[in-house]
């Protein structure tokens, strides 16, 4: 059985949710020759950068076939930024319109970045690049130089709104929308997370079963104080992961509450471990889950252990 989050994940531009400026600026780009081949897609995960860049990619006349998604988490190095500039350089029998989608590209080293540039600059005419990251921060300004930047965003509560009570009723189903702008709050709006909350309510017969369900997808508050104040004490692995075994909540959730904490004390102490904990909490672990969670927390503990 196909999810909610795929089954719903918009095939063409119509269907982008919260994004028409963007849509508007690319299908624009469409009727000009002189349009760009490399684009930098940032945002939160789960805000449309991918299903824009696919969406686009088709639009610009790419088969399928030449439609290449590379994740730079997978392979982040000058040889591998060098392999595919050899690709992206090779001609391809017939001149087929070629994308290269690359996720992740915060995650290529500085000196991986610097390979790419002279191909981004000057790519062949049937070639182009969409890069696709939550943290341009992390890339060279030469490397965001070259691109057409593009911040994707979450839609407004209201569209957010419509969009859940549309999918709703495809589904035959009937959710309050008192549910619904619960599900949105939760879920900071952000399309995706909304899609994952509504497909783990949208078959219970009860709004208190919802309730209690959109509540165990947010963060266990205490007990991630109590996982903070121990990274921060420089606490033995034994006793942290006693708390991690307690810990409850959602994953994601409770990491995005361990980066709240940690950027209050950071803030607040300049405090080096809490700096650590930004950068190594910093990845979202919506397909880890929580051994996602433990791998980070273990990280920071034999850093001062």
């Amino acid at each position: 059985m196909t999810g909610l989050a795929n089954k719903y994940r918009p095939t063409s531009f119509k269907d982008v949710l919260g994004n028409d400026s963007i849509v508007k600026s690319l299908l624009a780009k469409l009727d000009t020759e002189d349009r760009p081949h490399t684009y930098l897609f940032t945002g939160d995960s789960g805000t449309g950068k991918t299903t824009i860049a696919r969406i686009y990619a088709e639009r610009l006349g790419a088969d399928e076939e030449f439609i290449e998604e590379v994740n730079a988490s997978a392979d982040n190095g000058v040889s591998a930024a060098r392999d595919l500039e050899l690709r992206a350089m090779s001609p391809a029998i017939g001149n087929p319109i070629r994308v290269f989608i690359m996720d992740e590209c915060h995650r290529m080293t500085k000196d991986a970045q610097n390979v790419l540039l002279k191909v981004m600059e000057e790519p062949p005419a049937n070639v182009y690049f969409m890069f696709l990251t939550t943290e341009p921060e992390s890339l060279i300004n030469a490397f965001i130089n070259r691109c057409t930047v593009y911040s994707t965003s979450v839609p407004s509560r209201r569209d957010g709104l419509n969009w859940l009570n549309e999918i709703v009723k495809e589904e035959g189903k009937d959710i309050s929308d008192s549910v619904l702008r619960t599900i949105i709050k939760t879920a900071n709006g952000v399309p995706r997370r909304c899609l994952t909350l509504l497909d783990s309510v949208i078959d219970l017969d009860t709004e208190d079963s919802m309730y209690d369900m959109i509540e165990s997808f947010t963060s266990d508050s205490s007990s991630v104080k109590d996982l903070c104040s121990m990274l921060l004490k420089r606490a033995p692995w034994v006793e942290v992961s006693k708390c991690l075994k307690t810990l409850k909540g959602e994953p994601e959730a409770n990491r995005r509450a361990i980066l709240g904490y940690m950027s209050a004390v950071l803030l607040n102490n300049g405090s080096n471990i809490a700096a650590d904990a930004l950068d190594l909490f910093k990845e979202n672990v919506y397909d880890s889950g929580k051994p996602g969670l433990v791998l980070a927390t273990y990280s920071v503990v034999q850093l001062y252990s």
